[in-house]
């Protein structure tokens, strides 16, 4: 695993980059002691947890059904407005 001192930037003792620790089908409302990047995190997911999950997956369900939206309603823009200042005009 590689640590800042081996990207040169600075001192600090952690990894650089995103790591999967567990699986999501691993969690549950008990304490899973584990053992990542010389720490003791504990896996643990409580109903305040369950909830927020939820929500953010509502919400992002909700700005991917915008997006399907909005891509269905574009059509291409035909006339291109220059200014003077904008470059050589066509």
């Amino acid at each position: 695993m590689a640590m800042t001192q081996e990207y040169g930037i600075g001192e600090f003792d952690f990894p650089h980059g995103w790591f999967v620790v567990a699986e999501a089908k691993d969690a549950n409302n008990k304490p899973i002691p584990m053992r990542y990047f010389r720490r003791d995190p504990i896996l643990l997911i409580t109903p305040e947890d369950e909830a927020a999950i939820a929500a953010y997956q509502d919400g992002s369900r909700m700005a991917l059904m915008q997006d399907f939206d909005v891509w269905k309603h574009k059509a291409p823009c035909i006339q291109i407005i220059q200014v003077v200042g904008d470059g050589p005009l066509q």
